[in-house]
């Protein structure tokens, strides 16, 4: 008889609903549950087995305290969808039949001792093999922790560099703008000194005509003194330019020496770019090709004779393995495996924790934060270099900001 699946877990810190079936189904359970009083915390898409081993289409996170397991079976064993019943399955994927048990006894007694001498021998194999690869597996996010580090230093030396060569490059600017503007004047300053040369000369040809005429004129004195009074301005006008030029020169000089400095440091910069730019792809590479190392080895220490186990246990060591200085609150580790389809980037913010910049939590000490769309990361640092850390939904937030206070 068809039916869809069902299981209650409460094996973590949260308790959850999990089952099969479409969406009008998923939204339908939920309606009976808030009628029969039940409170949901947050349900959605469940992306992970559950730890019965088995894959659900939803999960609905409950409150435990008003949703024992009695009651939420007693309120399924009442659902149907399209004359269609809900069954439920075993919590824990180890739990067999009583008579699949006495067969599987039967079975066993029959074993000789060489044959379980070489099923242990073949299941040691088995282990070495596993250890062999967690070995392998631990120096493999080692390693890929170092590159990661060493990415982000030149991450942080390329941002520094390019913002440097920015200013440089505005600088150049200022400096060719005013070197224009240099030129110019010495254009001008070219023009006054022709227009000069024409009145020094005009004046050369005044005093030629005076020098014929009767000096014994009033008129003609006064020509002369006039001449004369001209003459001395335009020598000290002449003076003045050719000093005005040897000043002008000597700056322009400096200018174009300091425009070609700046010019060859922008090379020298815009090479070093791409150098970095160049190390940063390769990096980028090879920590793809680690991250592909790293869930090989991830499935093959996750190999088991039993094709259903959940990989929720080994995440959950895993993590607390490689992240020693971290203390997961509440179901932080429950919340990543189960309800959040993508955490890459919660893993990854997770390993360099101490090197980003969180939004304070308002009316909570010391509290940080970090936001993943409908997601949300809680931190806190104390001074034994240690760190506890809520992994929670954003529709939570107020509940969960309360609940840290309580353990402030």
């Amino acid at each position: 008889m068809k039916s869809f699946k069902w299981v209650y877990d409460d094996s973590g810190f949260y308790s959850y609903i999990l089952l099969n079936g479409p969406s009008d189904l998923f939204d339908g359970v939920q309606k009976i549950l808030y009628q029969k009083k039940i409170s949901i915390l947050l349900s959605g898409s469940s992306f992970r087995p559950a730890s019965n081993g088995n894959q659900y289409d939803w999960y609905i996170r409950i409150n435990q305290s008003n949703a024992p397991y009695h009651v939420v079976k007693d309120i399924f064993s009442q659902i149907t969808y399209r004359d269609i019943p809900f069954q439920e399955e075993s919590e824990s994927y180890t739990e067999l039949p009583p008579w699949e048990l006495e067969g599987l006894f039967e079975e066993t007694s029959q074993i000789t001792i060489e044959e379980l001498t070489e099923v242990l021998q073949q299941k040691q194999l088995e282990i070495n093999e596993l250890q062999q690869f967690k070995e392998s597996y631990q120096k493999l996010a080692v390693l890929y922790q170092n590159k990661s580090n060493e990415l982000e230093e030149i991450r942080e030396w390329n941002n520094q560099l390019e913002t440097d060569c920015s200013n440089m490059q505005a600088r150049l600017r200022q400096l060719t703008y005013e070197n224009e503007k240099l030129k110019q004047f010495h254009q001008k300053y070219l023009k006054a000194r022709a227009e000069n040369k024409t009145l020094r000369e005009e004046n050369r040809q005044l005093q030629a005509k005076l020098s014929t005429a009767d000096r014994s004129s009033s008129t003609s004195r006064d020509l002369v003194e006039t001449n004369l009074e001209l003459q001395r301005k335009l020598t000290k006008k002449d003076e003045e330019l050719n000093q005005w030029v040897d000043e002008y020169e000597a700056e322009n000089d400096k200018k174009d020496v300091e425009i070609n400095q700046w010019v060859n440091e922008v090379q020298k910069q815009n090479k070093h770019i791409t150098t970095l730019e160049n190390q940063k792809a390769h990096l980028l590479y090879k920590n793809r090709q680690l991250n592909e190392h790293l869930h090989d080895s991830s499935n093959k220490i996750g190999v088991s004779s039993n094709k259903t186990t959940s990989g929720e246990p080994l995440f959950q060591t895993t993590l607390r393995v490689f992240a020693k200085n971290i203390k997961f609150l509440g179901g932080s580790l429950q919340i990543l495996w189960q309800e959040i389809e993508n955490p890459d980037r919660i893993l990854e913010d997770l390993a360099k924790l101490n090197t980003l910049k969180g939004e304070r939590v308002e009316s909570l000490h010391g509290w940080l934060e970090r936001r993943y769309n409908d997601w949300r990361l809680y931190y806190q640092f104390h001074g034994d270099g240690q760190c506890r850390v809520l992994i929670a939904a954003k529709k939570t937030q107020k509940h969960d900001i309360e609940w840290l206070k309580g353990r402030d």
